[in-house]
Order: structure tokens, then sequence, then C-alpha cells
């Protein structure tokens, strides 16, 4: 039963607000794991199975390098932490995640005409726009994932900060609204 759990994000930086999510991910060597005990336990915990991890590295995921730079250990064993330790995608590979945000944002052709469709697209170009900057600023081998961090690294100016912020707000109330469901 070789299993880690760890804290990831803004919980795990330290730079989480008060409408902060607290993300967990579980990394496990095999299927005799206490997946429900776990889940119960570290609500909405991503799990990851050894291979998966591979198959990511394989594939050049930047996600496995937010997890060896913010992820805390929280239960488990820690040597786990070793298959993502270090892990650094090839340049071309956060290119091309990048160049596929940039095109995703480009054939979002309408929404609709409502407060739900407005705060639905602050949901999807905030966290397209945030993947795009962690993505151009890992491409020059910076790895910074706390937004104001990742803005500075890239030397964005004060005004965009504040209009993330602004969609980052909408993003909050799309997903706190009682029917957060992409528009149809």
């Amino acid at each position: 039963m070789s299993f880690l759990v760890l804290k990831c994000g803004s919980s795990a930086r330290g730079d989480a607000n008060k409408l902060s999510d607290v993300d967990f991910v579980c990394l496990h060597e095999d299927e005799n794991v206490p997946f429900q005990e776990i889940a119960r336990t570290y609500p909405g915990v991503s799990f990851y199975s050894r291979s998966s991890v591979e198959r990511m590295k394989s594939q050049g995921a930047l996600f496995l390098t937010h997890i060896d730079v913010d992820g805390c250990p929280v239960e488990g064993e820690r040597q786990i932490s070793d298959w993502v330790k270090a892990f650094r995608p090839p340049r071309e590979s956060v290119l091309r995640a990048a160049f596929e945000t940039k095109k995703f944002i480009g054939e979002i052709g309408w929404i609709p005409n409502s407060m739900e469709g407005r705060l639905w697209l602050c949901d999807i170009l905030f966290v397209a726009l945030r993947n795009f900057l962690y993505c151009a600023n890992a491409s020059n081998n910076i790895y910074r994932f706390g937004l104001e961090s990742a803005i500075a690294a890239f030397g964005v100016p004060d005004r965009y900060l504040k209009m993330f912020l602004e969609l980052r707000k909408g993003k909050y109330r799309y997903r706190m609204s009682p029917n957060a469901e992409p528009p149809a």
C-alpha cells in the first residue's frame, strides 16, 4: 500500500485567500490504496498512479513540476515524491501547451448574453491565461505557480495584474453560483 498525499496550490504555497480551495494530489504505486478513505479525508483529491506520472513525464506535463515545486507531503511515503522530483518538461512541450492555450482562447466564439455566461467566460479565460503564463515562464526555466509571482517573473505591468485579479473574482463568483455549469 504505497501512496503519498500532497497538498498543492495556493494553500501549500501560503498565498491562499478566503475563496481559495485546498488542492490535494495522491500519488500511488498500486491498487491496494484506500482510495475511499483518502477521498473522505481529503475532499476533491486527485489520484495519479505511477504509470500515469510516467505517461505525463513522457508528454512533458508542466503539472508534474507544479507538484514538485509546490507540493507539501501530508500523509504517506515521502520517497514517492521522488517520482516528480526535479522534473522539468522540455521547452518545446511547454511552448506547445502555450500555443494550444492561445488557440483555445481564440476558438471561444460565443457566450450567452447573461451574467452566468459572462462569469463562465471569466472562469475559462482566467484559467487559460494563467496556464499560458505558467507555460511562457517555464519556457524560460521559471517555475512559479502563484499568480502574482508568476506575473512578476514574466514582467507584466500592474494594470494586467489588476485584470487577472478581476477575472479571478469572476471565476470565484461563477464557481460559487448554484448553476455553475458551462453554458449550452
